[in-house]
C-alpha cells in the first residue's frame, strides 16, 4: 500500500483511505480524494479549478460544493482555524496547499494500520516501543481525542442539517406536451403560467397561456411579421409579447380573456433588442433591452400607461447582458444574471439599487447556458446551474446546497409562494447531415448509444471525429460512416472538443475545461498544451505548417495570438479582432464588434467584407476553400445560415425555424453539407415544485 502518515493520521494514497489508532475514519470518498490531490501536489498551491478538473474529472460543479468538501475535510483533520492552519492552508485566487509534514510509512514499524486488514500479530506492539515514543503517542491521543471530538460534533451538525434544513426539490406535472418549452412567466394569482414554446417544429416559436383553473392551454395570437421569443403575464389580467417587427422592437398587449387580437402596441423605436417583461408595480414593468447607441443590454423601467421609460440597472463591462431578473416577494430585493466576462448574479436593494452582494461563475461551469434565480421567500433566492442548486440566504450571505439532479430552462413563482418551473426531459443528442442550401432537406442520420458527445468533419474525406463517453473517460474516435467502423485515437478523463484538423497530418486541436487549448498529434498521442488553463480562449485555428491562430478574451478586450510549434510559444499578433483565417496569401478577420476583414500579409486591412456576426447570440463561423460560412441565431431564435464566395462575392442566404437553439454545425471541406448537432428531442413539462422545509 502507499501509507504516509502526518500528524495524528495515516492515509492509504491508493486505496483513499484515512485511519487513526483507532481504526478507519468513515469519510465521504470526495473528501478524501481532495486530501490524496493535495498531498501528492504539496509543493504548490492547487487552484479551484485544478479541483474541479482532476477530483471531479471535470464534471461541472460550483466553486461552493468545492469549497465546501475542502471544510468537511478539515473538520475531520481538526484543522479548522483557516488563519494557523495545520494541514491546509488556503489563499485568495491561488486556492489551496497541504502543509503538513507527510512520511512514508514501513509496514514493520507502523503506529497505525487498518483494523479491518490486520490481525493481532501486525497490530502496534505496545512492548516495543520506546519511552521517547510512548510519549508521543500519548500526546497523539491526546490531539487524536480531540479531532475525533471536533469531526463527531460536525458530522453530528451536519447530519442534523442536512435532514432537517437540506431541502430537496420535488415536482408535480401540471402540463406534459411535446416540444421545447422557455421563458416561463406565472401570475401572482398563480392561475396562469405562460411560455414560449415550439410545440410544432412547423410552426416555429410561439406564446402559449396555460390556465390552470380550466386545464386549458392557449397559443397567443402573433402577426407571422412579428418574432416573438418572450411572453409575460401581468397583473392577472394581461399578457405582454415581446417582439421584433420589420425590424422595430414592440411590445403587444393582450387581455387574458382574448388572445387572439393585441388590444395594443407599444413601439420601442430607440431599442434595437428587447427581452422579457416582468412585473415591477401597478402599470409598471421591468423590461430587458439594448438602445441602438448602447454595447450593453440593461434592465429598464417602463410604464405602460405614459410608454416612458427609465433606466434601473448600469454596466461598466462591454458587450455585458443582463437577464434572469426577479424580485423578492416584498420587492425589497432585485436579483438578476450579467453575462459578461463571466456569469455573476448581482442582487440589489431595490428601493436605492444599492449592490448587496454578488456571486460570480465561470462560463465553464455553466452547462448550455441553463441558468435560472428563484426567491424562496423575502430572504432566500435559489441559484439554479444546470442539474446544480444552491440556496443564497442575502441576510447572512450564507449558501446551502440542494441534493438535486433534474435541469430546469425555466422558474417561476406566484405571491403566494408557489414554484412552478419547466422540468426538461432531455434525450439522446441527434446527428444528423443536411445540403448547405435547404437546412431541412435531412440526407442521413447517425445513430450513436447515448454516450454520443459530439461529431465533426474530418479533413480526411469521407471520415468523421466522435467523441463518446464511458466509464472511464472521454474518448476520441475516427469514425467511417460507410463502413459503421470507429477506431480509437486518445483518451482523457477531463471533456474536450474537436476545434480543427489539419489536412495531410495527424494533428488536431482540441479544447477542454476551462477553455485549455490543447494539440494532440493523434499517430504518437503526443499532446502539446498551446493555451495556459487561465486564459480565456475562444476561437483557433492552424495557420500554415508550423503555427496556430487563437483568440483571447485579456479584461474587456479581444487579441488574436499566434503560437509557434517549433518554439513552443506564443504571441500576439493583432488587438481588436476575434476570428482569424488564412486565405490564399491573405487573412480573413472578424473584429470584436462583428464586423469581416480581408487583410494583407503584414495584417493591415484592405477591405471590409459586406458581412457580420452578432458574438452575443449563439453562433458558428468555418473558411472552407474560398466559402465563408456563418451560422448565426437571431433574437427570434432562428438559426440564419449566410455563405459568402470570398472570390466572387456572392452571398446566399437562409433562415431557418426547425432548428432547435442549442445546435452545433461542422461544415465539410467542399462548403455543400453539415453535419448537426441538435439537442431538439426534449420535452419540457410544465410542473408545480415543492420543497421540505414545509414553506409551501
Amino acid at each position: 500500500m502507499a501509507l504516509v502518515n502526518f500528524g495524528n493520521f495515516q492515509i492509504d494514497l491508493e486505496e483513499r483511505r484515512i485511519y487513526t489508532t483507532t481504526g478507519e475514519l468513515p469519510v465521504e470518498p470526495k473528501v478524501v480524494d481532495v486530501l490524496c490531490y493535495l498531498i501528492r501536489n504539496s509543493d504548490r498551491f492547487v487552484s479551484l479549478q485544478e479541483l474541479h478538473a482532476e477530483v471531479w474529472s471535470g464534471r461541472v460543479v460550483t466553486d461552493t460544493a468545492v469549497r465546501r468538501t475542502v471544510s468537511k475535510l478539515r473538520a475531520v483533520l481538526g484543522d479548522t482555524d483557516t488563519e494557523a492552519p495545520l494541514f491546509i492552508k488556503s489563499q485568495m485566487k491561488r486556492g489551496y496547499q497541504f502543509i503538513g509534514q507527510v512520511l512514508p510509512v514501513e509496514l514493520s514499524t507502523t503506529e497505525f494500520i487498518s483494523s479491518d486488514s490486520a490481525d493481532d500479530s501486525t497490530k502496534l506492539q505496545t512492548n516495543e516501543i520506546s519511552s521517547v515514543s510512548r510519549k508521543k503517542l500519548a500526546r497523539s491521543r491526546y490531539g487524536l481525542f480531540s479531532a475525533l471530538l471536533l469531526a463527531i460534533v460536525f458530522w453530528s451538525y451536519q447530519l442534523v442539517w442536512e435532514t432537517r434544513e437540506n431541502p430537496v426539490l420535488t415536482n408535480e406535472p401540471i402540463v406534459s406536451i411535446a416540444g421545447e418549452k422557455y421563458y416561463l412567466s406565472v401570475s401572482e394569482n398563480g392561475r396562469y403560467q405562460a411560455f414560449t414554446g415550439r410545440l410544432n417544429k412547423n410552426e416555429g416559436w410561439q406564446p402559449y397561456l396555460y390556465d390552470r383553473q380550466l386545464g386549458q392551454l392557449q397559443k397567443v395570437y402573433r402577426s407571422p411579421k412579428a418574432y416573438t421569443p418572450f411572453v409575460s403575464v401581468v397583473n392577472n389580467e394581461t399578457v405582454i409579447v415581446s417582439a421584433v417587427e420589420d425590424g422595430q422592437s414592440k411590445l403587444y398587449l393582450y387581455a387574458i380573456s382574448n388572445l387572439d387580437q393585441a388590444q395594443r402596441v407599444i413601439s420601442l423605436q430607440d431599442f434595437s433588442r428587447i427581452g422579457q417583461v416582468v412585473s415591477y408595480q401597478d402599470k409598471v414593468v421591468l423590461l430587458n433591452g439594448q438602445r441602438h447607441s448602447d454595447n450593453n443590454l440593461v434592465y429598464y423601467l417602463l410604464n405602460l400607461e405614459d410608454e416612458t421609460v427609465k433606466q434601473f440597472t448600469f454596466s461598466a463591462l462591454r458587450d455585458s447582458i443582463d437577464l434572469g431578473a426577479t424580485l423578492s416577494p416584498d420587492q425589497q430585493y432585485f436579483a438578476f444574471i450579467r453575462r459578461g466576462i463571466n456569469y455573476q448574479v448581482q442582487i440589489l436593494r431595490t428601493a436605492d439599487k444599492s449592490l448587496l452582494t454578488e456571486e460570480a461563475y465561470e462560463f465553464s461551469m455553466i452547462p448550455n447556458d441553463e441558468m435560472n434565480l428563484l426567491w424562496l421567500d423575502h430572504q432566500r433566492l435559489l441559484i439554479n446551474i444546470g442539474s446544480e442548486f444552491e440556496i443564497l440566504n442575502v441576510a447572512n450571505r450564507t449558501k446551502q446546497q440542494l441534493s438535486q439532479s433534474e435541469r430546469f430552462s425555466s422558474l417561476g413563482r406566484d405571491q403566494a409562494g408557489n414554484l412552478f418551473g419547466l422540468l426538461k426531459k432531455p434525450k439522446k443528442i441527434s446527428f444528423y447531415q443536411v445540403q448547405l442550401t435547404d437546412l431541412s432537406s435531412i440526407q442521413r442520420y447517425y445513430s450513436f448509444n447515448d454516450h454520443a458527445i459530439s461529431l465533426s468533419y474530418s479533413q480526411t474525406p469521407d471520415t468523421l471525429w466522435l467523441v463518446e463517453q464511458d466509464q472511464t473517460g472521454y474518448l476520441l474516435q475516427q469514425y467511417q460512416p460507410k463502413t459503421g467502423e470507429k477506431k480509437l485515437y486518445f483518451k482523457s478523463k477531463a471533456p474536450f472538443s474537436v476545434i480543427d484538423d489539419q489536412p495531410d497530418s495527424a494533428n488536431l486541436l482540441l479544447q477542454f475545461s476551462h477553455h485549455q487549448l490543447k494539440m494532440l498529434d493523434y499517430d504518437s498521442g503526443k499532446v502539446t498544451e498551446i493555451s495556459d488553463i487561465n486564459q480565456k480562449i475562444s476561437f483557433a485555428t492552424f495557420a500554415g505548417d508550423n503555427k496556430v491562430f487563437f483568440s483571447e478574451r485579456i479584461g474587456e478586450e479581444w487579441q488574436i495570438n499566434v503560437f509557434d510549434r517549433e518554439s513552443l510559444s506564443q504571441t500576439p499578433v493583432l488587438k481588436g479582432y476575434r476570428l482569424i483565417w488564412s486565405w490564399n496569401q491573405q487573412f480573413v478577420a472578424v473584429d470584436a464588434e462583428g464586423q469581416f476583414y480581408l487583410l494583407d500579409h503584414q495584417h493591415q486591412p484592405v477591405k471590409a467584407l459586406q458581412l457580420s456576426i452578432d458574438f452575443k447570440l449563439r453562433h458558428q463561423v468555418s473558411l472552407r476553400g474560398n466559402t465563408l460560412i456563418i451560422a448565426n441565431i437571431g433574437v427570434d431564435s432562428l438559426w440564419r445560415l449566410t455563405t459568402l464566395d470570398l472570390l466572387s462575392g456572392q452571398q446566399q442566404h437562409q433562415v431557418s425555424d426547425t432548428l432547435p437553439i442549442k445546435t452545433s454545425f461542422s461544415f465539410n471541406n467542399e462548403s455543400t453539407s453539415a453535419v448537426l448537432m441538435a439537442e431538439n428531442d426534449i420535452e419540457n413539462q410544465l410542473v408545480k415544485l415543492g420543497y421540505n422545509l414545509g414553506y409551501n
